[in-house]
């Protein structure tokens, strides 16, 4: 007799084990167009599963997909599925573990995904993939890395009918970095990951810092957050908002409406939140009970609130492009102030010559063919003259430094050099040829053999014996 009674109550446990879920299980069949299943505490379970973590117990992440559920413990690649008895069928053969806590586990595209998490110091951004033939998780690339990990610097919102997951999160530095004393992230940013083309924003957008909801990601706050068909719903100090991601608009929940969703929350919190299309439901695993709350848009009023604020417009002053303008400018200025002053000293020059000359310049010559040639010359040009003619009557050309010389610009710019040489020059070829009345040059230039670029001069020679 006693045996049979331990017998009894032994079945009567087992049997309770199996079916203590009956009701969750077929409530969760009953629609598969949009389930989330989320414990009020992130430490809520719903199932005993035989192994969990190597070290420790686990956290339990719930999935429902095609209407059955499964579990994913945190910080491993373990994936159980519930039965229809609520037992729970391990899918994978995964041995490592400590790399994913607080990731974001959900299914999408008939697959079971792991995003984010964090782990040996470390957060991470890999979007990882179940591979049911392999039974282990594989990793697809994205356009760029997100690191983060729920509660600790990130809040998910899953948008099943867009396929596209929105990740509030807060930038953050790896345990291993030191920290700046002034770093402070004044709002919050917004990511958004579109599941069909695995692609993040070009850019994240900020969070209206004024709907002051940056306490949501703080590890110790017991803020209720949860995804909807409508947006994700988040618990404010006096109200629930409905943060509309796709419409960028921003809703306030009625205030009865909310404070039952606060009542069921208080009442229950070893329970869990499942939300589905038209309805919030809170279950309580020790009672195996329903209570739906029915939602809808017409619950919430819309807010004169803007979800995202503008990017700060960034300077277009590039001080790298303007210091180069300023420095152009500057050299330019410079030039040209070097030019004009170097024009007004060939000027001066020149119109000194002129005024030696008569002032008469290249326009009226006035030349004594009675007297000796020397004396139609100003002091300048005879003494060019008889260093020419010295030169040449030893077999020597006259080099551009002898010149310099004897015309007093050895020191000048090479400009002013050349205009005056040019000058004097010209001006006694152009006196020989009124007093010879010829047309040939009486001093003659040829370049030098060791540098084409450079003349030496010297006396024509048909005119030597003439200058004598």
């Amino acid at each position: 007799m006693r045996f049979a009674t331990n017998f009894l109550l032994i079945f009567i446990i087992f049997c309770f084990q199996s079916y203590g879920q009956k009701n969750l299980l077929q409530f969760l069949k009953s629609d598969t167009s949009y389930t989330v299943i989320k414990g009020v505490s992130r430490d809520n379970k719903i199932v005993k599963l035989p192994v969990e973590l190597n070290c420790e117990e686990g956290k339990h992440h719930y999935i429902v997909k095609a209407g059955s559920l499964y579990v994913q413990v945190d910080g491993s690649g373990k994936i159980y599925k519930i039965d229809s008895l609520g037992n729970p069928i391990r899918l994978d053969k995964t041995c490592y573990e400590g790399y994913n806590f607080m990731s974001y586990n959900f299914t999408a595209n008939n697959k079971f995904y792991s995003l984010g998490g964090w782990g040996f110091w470390q957060y991470n951004g890999a979007l990882r993939y179940f591979d049911k033939i392999n039974k282990e998780w594989e990793i697809y690339p994205l356009n760029k890395d997100v690191p983060f990990a729920q509660y600790f610097n990130a809040s998910v919102f899953h948008d099943f009918v867009s396929n596209t997951l929105y990740l509030i999160y807060e930038p953050v530095l790896n345990n291993y970095v030191k920290i700046p004393d002034k770093t402070n992230y004044d709002t919050l940013s917004v990511e958004c990951l579109n599941m069909n083309s695995l692609l993040y924003w070009d850019k994240p957008k900020r969070l209206n810092k004024n709907l002051f909801l940056k306490n949501i990601l703080a590890p110790s706050s017991n803020v209720s957050v949860f995804s909807t068909d409508l947006g994700m719903l988040v618990e404010t100090v006096n109200y629930f908002l409905l943060l509309d991601f796709k419409n960028e608009a921003v809703y306030q929940i009625n205030n009865d409406l909310g404070a039952s969703i606060i009542a069921n929350i208080v009442k229950n919190p070893k329970g869990f939140i499942i939300t589905r299309k038209g309805s919030i439901n809170f279950y309580n695993p020790a009672k195996d009970s329903i209570t739906t709350i029915p939602l809808s848009l017409k619950d919430f009023v819309k807010l004169d609130k803007k979800l995202f604020i503008d990017e700060p417009k960034q300077s277009n002053i590039h001080w790298s492009l303007i210091l180069i303008i300023f420095l152009f400018t500057l050299l330019i200025s410079v030039s040209v102030l070097i030019f004009y002053k170097q024009k007004n000293q060939i000027k001066s020059l020149v119109h000194e010559l002129q005024k030696k000359n008569n002032g008469n310049g290249h326009k009226e010559l006035t030349i004594d063919k009675s007297s000796m040639f020397i004396f139609n010359l100003t002091e300048i040009e005879k003494v060019v003259l008889e260093l020419l003619l010295e030169n040449t009557s030893a077999n020597q050309f006259t080099s551009l430094d002898e010149l310099n010389r004897v015309l007093g610009v050895k020191n000048k710019d090479v400009h002013v050099q050349n205009k005056l040489r040019s000058e004097v020059l010209h001006m006694i070829n152009e006196k020989f040829m009124v007093y010879a009345s010829i047309k040939d040059l009486l001093i003659e230039r040829e370049r030098t053999e060791f540098d084409k670029r450079v003349y030496q001069y010297r006396i024509n020679e048909k005119y030597l014996n003439k200058l004598k």
